[in-house]
């Protein structure tokens, strides 16, 4: 009788001991892992500085690669693979930064391509004020 005792009282032990490992290793995974909110309000900040500065102009290319960053983070995030988001939204922010930098390179393009054209219309010979004596008179 005692044997049976015996054996109730460690089975009895077992499940407790497999119900406390998986919470103290369910409880020790999410504190391992928070979620990277430090990084997306970086991220999001740069992402909001980029698009201030003419990002969306001026630079297009970058700052779509960069929103693709950015939404693979999201995705990452909604999954709650913590780790993997981190490390995007550390990607996204330096790849918003990146585009806000090219900014002036892109105005500068801009720029330079307009007076090209301008140096091309205003050129002797080129006719390119409006005809007026081809409108109706009223």
């Amino acid at each position: 009788m005692t044997s049976d005792l015996t054996e109730e009282f460690d089975d009895k032990w077992k499940a407790v001991w497999v119900y406390f490992r998986g919470f103290v290793s369910a409880f020790g995974i999410g504190r391992l892992c928070p979620p990277p909110e430090a990084e997306k309000q970086a991220a999001k900040g740069a992402m909001d500085a980029a698009v201030s500065s003419g990002a969306d102009k001026y630079a297009v290319a970058d700052l779509d690669a960069a929103k693709k960053v950015w939404e693979t983070a999201e995705s990452q995030m909604n999954a709650k693979k913590y780790k993997e988001a981190k490390q995007s939204y550390i990607d996204a922010k330096a790849a918003f930064e990146k585009a806000r930098g090219a900014v002036e390179a892109g105005k500068k393009a801009a720029s330079d391509e307009a007076s090209v054209i301008l140096v091309r219309l205003r050129r002797p010979g080129n006719n390119w004020k409006p005809r007026l004596k081809h409108w109706p008179n009223k």
